[in-house]
């Protein structure tokens, strides 16, 4: 198993968004278009929730395990998710 080290950052780095942009091209290699990429954010988090939003995520319903969950434990989330597109493919 690889370690993983994260680093909370005010605003995103260049080597953040550098590591955002591989990502994406490496899952989009991996997954069909309709497979999706989700994550939670806290809603009080503006400068994550608008840097999300420029790297292509949109607001959506809360997924698993957060569906399970009372709603009173994530009122204050806000869930995005983003399609993976194999490299090369158009926008929807």
């Amino acid at each position: 198993m690889t370690d993983i080290h994260l680093d909370i950052v005010a605003m995103p780095t260049p080597d953040l968004v550098a590591l955002i942009g591989e990502l994406n091209d490496e899952l989009g290699a991996l997954y069909t278009p309709e497979q999706r990429h989700g994550l939670a954010l806290d809603a009080h988090s503006l400068a994550a929730i608008r840097f999300h939003d420029r790297q292509g995520f949109r607001a959506c319903e809360p997924f698993a395990p957060y569906t399970a969950m009372p709603p009173a434990a994530i009122i204050t989330s806000v869930f995005l998710e983003k399609r993976l597109l194999p490299p090369g493919a158009p926008a929807p």
